[in-house]
């Protein structure tokens, strides 16, 4: 064991060019090891990273408590990293050692997990629901040029699909949109004061948000905010500037009958949208499906996986084990 304690801080020091997004996620990670080992890392410190030369242990508990492997290996790798650079030889060899026999299984795993025979009569892919927000696009188009006090209640259908369609290519969220309220006014924190159990739709200067308050897996992840990016901008301003939605403050979307949408009717109303582009009945939960499992196919970074993972509202370990399919 190493005579000299050695922190997280001093981890930091060695690796200046890790983002401070890395960091955190490798500092929880470590954290967490050490508060699982408990009593039998009763001779280091809280904080000291040392306990990573007892492998062993170490080893043992990654394997107890991520009996995901794909989720092991990368807990793995953080532990690998941290030892190499901080010079604990030994217990970075064996890490490396576990981290190639966990990748050898992970590999077989993956060749194992597909489609149920439910999920494959509604399997979509990426690219078919980027040319499915293409196709909307381009239905949009002649509603875009003319004036939106001209429009009719058929026009804003149009356009509200368009925007359903790219917030999920962009943000492959659950059915939160369902409930979601349309303020339809500038907002500063002076003017709005959101509900805590409500989903909204805001602008903010020339930027649109997506506040999440009330979804799946609020008191594990808190409230999220969701900037809409172009070129759903100019889509949203339309439904911003336009009056055809008198349920906006209530609900940000409508149903072809023009009443108020609920997650119920919207995942009816989502499958029409998919079908009419790509023939799929396929809903919110085939999407996260194919984002998923197209973004991981050749496999990514703990980071990586985080990053999306945070979007979906979710674990990584959610992510390998319920949506990520080969």
């Amino acid at each position: 064991m190493s005579e000299t304690q050695i922190t997280f801080d001093d981890y930091k020091q060695r690796k200046p060019a890790m983002s401070a997004t890395t960091r955190e996620l490798y500092g929880k990670s470590i954290e967490r090891l050490y508060t699982r080992g408990g009593e039998r890392f009763t001779l280091y410190p809280k904080g000291c990273l040392n306990f990573l030369e007892d492998y062993g242990t170490c080893i043992e508990l990654l394997e107890k408590h991520f009996f995901n492997i794909s989720t092991q290996r990368q807990q793995l790798a953080i532990c690998q990293s941290i030892s190499h650079t901080m010079g604990f030889v030994e217990a970075s060899l064996k890490f490396t050692e576990k981290m190639s026999i966990a990748y050898d299984k992970m590999k077989k795993e993956k060749l194992n997990q597909k489609y149920t025979p439910a999920q494959e009569k509604t399997k979509i892919t990426t690219d078919e629901l980027k040319m499915a927000v293409k196709k909307s696009q381009e239905a949009c188009k002649s509603v875009m040029i003319k004036p939106v006090e001209d429009s009719s209640f058929q026009d804003y259908l149009a356009v509200q699909e368009c925007v359903i369609l790219m917030l999920y290519n962009m943000y492959p969220l659950r059915n939160d949109l369902a409930d979601c309220k349309f303020v339809k006014r500038q907002v500063t924190k002076k003017t709005f004061t959101p509900d805590s159990g409500t989903n909204y739709i805001i602008k903010k200067g020339k930027s649109f948000y997506l506040l999440l308050n009330n979804y799946k897996t609020f008191k594990l992840y808190g409230s999220k905010t969701y900037l809409l990016k172009s070129p759903m901008t100019k889509y949203l301003n339309w439904l911003y500037d336009s009056q055809m939605n008198p349920y906006a403050e209530e609900s940000f979307l409508v149903t072809n009958s023009g009443t108020v949408m609920n997650r119920k009717n919207f995942s009816r109303c989502f499958k029409d949208i998919l079908f009419k582009h790509t023939g799929k009945r396929a809903g919110s939960c085939s999407i996260r499906h194919a984002i998923i499992s197209d973004t991981f196919k050749n496999d990514k970074t703990l980071l990586e996986r985080q990053k999306l993972a945070d979007i979906c509202c979710h674990s990584v370990q959610t992510q390998q084990m319920t949506y990520e399919k080969h």
